[in-house]
């Protein structure tokens, strides 16, 4: 596998992780995966340090290892979900006070994970992810998440119109008091979505018809 450092080479984002720190939280992320792991306490009481440490960057990091790392970086599947899955933690707790470069680098970076190529684990995970910014940023969020989903849907690729329509479709489900008392704002997103989920009934991916319905 390609070090870790390479997946920085590929991101293509103006904020960039320590590779010390990438490293260390990897590290984390190992025994975080199996309590009968003989640092899993030691690996909590840190996790909750970093998630207690205000105005911090480690919302950033774990929205980059989820995104922009991979098989090729040495970097297992259920590291990335893991990541993403905490990430959900801090959004729901703390994304209120997020810092407003914090808040745009992380809904940018979950726009890429959830198109990611090669992973369905990975695009659910940061469609998840999504709905909470969405839920919790409310109006200000969904401007800028849902015409980046849209394009998606038109794209004509199957990992991206798949990540798209997931994350679309939890955020029908958990904002929808906001998409229907903010329809003026977000330009009506009701009148190109129903439509287009009409017309992916005949999408030849089951999965994508499925949730199209």
């Amino acid at each position: 596998a390609a070090p870790l450092a390479m997946a920085f080479e590929s991101s293509g984002s103006g904020w960039m992780p320590q590779a010390n720190g990438l490293q260390h939280l990897m590290e984390l992320l190992t025994p975080l995966r199996d309590p009968t792991d003989p640092n899993h306490g030691l690996a909590m009481q840190r996790l909750e340090e970093l998630k207690g440490s205000g105005g911090s960057e480690f919302p950033m990091y774990l929205a980059f290892l989820l995104a922009h790392t991979g098989p090729e970086n040495g970097v297992i599947e259920e590291h990335r979900q893991l990541a993403g899955l905490i990430l959900l933690q801090q959004v729901r707790g703390h994304f209120g006070v997020f810092a407003a470069d914090t808040r745009c680098y992380v809904m940018d970076t979950l726009l890429t994970a959830v198109r990611d190529s090669k992973s369905d684990v990975v695009r659910r995970t940061a469609a998840t992810v999504l709905t909470a910014v969405s839920t919790k940023a409310g109006v200000d969020s969904l401007r800028t998440l849902l015409p980046a989903l849209f394009a998606m849907l038109e794209s004509g690729d199957a990992a991206q119109e798949a990540g798209a329509l997931n994350a679309l479709l939890k955020i029908c489900e958990d904002s929808a008091p906001i998409l229907e008392s903010s329809a003026e704002l977000l330009d009506h997103p009701l009148n190109y979505l129903i439509p287009k989920c009409i017309a992916l009934f005949e999408h030849p991916d089951g999965t994508i018809r499925e949730n199209a319905v």
